[in-house]
């Protein structure tokens, strides 16, 4: 099938996988650029919680040799856990106030950040505040499934979703491999060099990423060139109702994946 531009929604969406990957590719380099860095982002914040798992021990006798190990090593890792949990409950209101180009580009600044400051820790309770910091500044998943909402069609949703979840969970799986081989040159080189990939993206999100927010006008188009970006704006769907079943069923869902741990 010729790929050619536009192409209707319908046929577009009658095209395999990868041919609507090279019909991106060829007519939207730049949507593609966008979401590529956008998942390389949350493999690597995904990475970030379990990175220093191996290295518990060493850094515990580094920063706090004295207290209890068990103690030491819940803190190190709850932190960032905790800090990922409350900004997921910030980043997505504050996306839809400020826009989300500034929530990703200031989330991934204190990434970076966090990173350089966690490897220059002088005790448990810094590393612990650092690796915190850097927890909240990874939790940004809702901004980023508000981005797919804002500037993809529909159908195209679940496809988004596998590959985040994807990049979830093979950063949580690579995580402690790199963090052990990484460390083989020095204790802190893990932390400097995700705070260098960190700072990297942040350079290439900053050139690539386009608002998404600014204009949620209702779109009826039939051009699946549209329906994947706009070269200038993004433009929302559909309007959702509002479901008052929603938050209650989204807690019980968390508390239940969180007893399931």
């Amino acid at each position: 099938m010729a790929l050619k531009d536009p192409v209707p929604v319908d046929e577009y969406h009658s095209l395999g996988i990868w041919q609507r990957f090279w019909y991106s590719l060829r007519h939207h380099p730049r949507r593609v650029a966008e979401v590529t860095l956008l998942l390389l982002m949350i493999l690597v914040e995904w990475m970030g919680i379990t990175i220093i798992a191996p290295l518990t021990p060493w850094f515990i006798e580094k920063l706090s040799p004295h207290m209890d190990e068990g103690a030491a090593a819940s803190i190190m890792i709850a932190s960032y856990a905790a800090g990922t949990t409350l900004g997921s409950l910030v980043s997505g209101p504050l996306s839809d106030r400020v826009g989300r180009r500034p929530v990703f580009l200031a989330g991934l600044m204190l990434y970076a950040t966090s990173y350089f400051l966690a490897a220059n820790a002088w005790n448990l309770l810094s590393f612990a505040c650092f690796r915190a910091l850097g927890g909240g500044a990874a939790g940004n998943r809702p901004v980023f499934i508000a981005f797919l909402v804002d500037t993809s069609d529909p159908r195209d949703l679940t496809f988004y979703g596998a590959l985040l979840s994807i990049s979830v969970n093979v950063g949580i799986c690579i995580g402690p491999m790199i963090g052990g081989a990484l460390a083989l040159v020095k204790l802190e080189f893990p932390l400097y060099l995700f705070g260098g990939v960190s700072s990297v993206l942040l350079i290439l999100l900053f050139f690539t990423l386009r608002e998404s927010h600014h204009n949620r006008s209702t779109n009826t188009t039939t051009d699946a060139g549209r329906s994947m970006a706009n070269n200038t704006t993004y433009e929302h769907r559909q309007q959702v109702p509002p479901n008052k079943w929603l938050m209650p069923t989204t807690t019980l869902l968390a508390l239940i994946a969180f007893c399931a741990q």
